[in-house]
């Protein structure tokens, strides 16, 4: 029961941030997806430096590397726009 009340709160949220995104400016859009990596960056890092269970610390590096890809991507939209 409890993995349906995460999954049916996952696609409220999903369309709900879509429905948002539709009305959002190209401005808006880039500085809420920095603003999401900063977060990503920073939680990974955080659970990267705490944790000691080996996997949890691999996940976190991956996910640390995985959005600080994005920052070069939304730093050139922000110049364009």
């Amino acid at each position: 029961m409890r993995v349906l009340n995460i999954a049916v709160a996952a696609a409220l949220i999903g369309g709900a941030s879509y429905a948002y995104a539709q009305q959002m400016s190209s401005e808006e859009f880039v500085t809420m997806a920095a603003s999401s990596d900063l977060f990503e960056v920073q939680s990974g890092q955080l659970a990267a430096k705490n944790s000691k269970e080996a996997s949890v610390q691999q996940f976190a590096e991956m996910m640390v590397a995985d959005h600080k890809k994005g920052k070069p991507g939304a730093e050139g939209c922000r110049r364009r726009s």
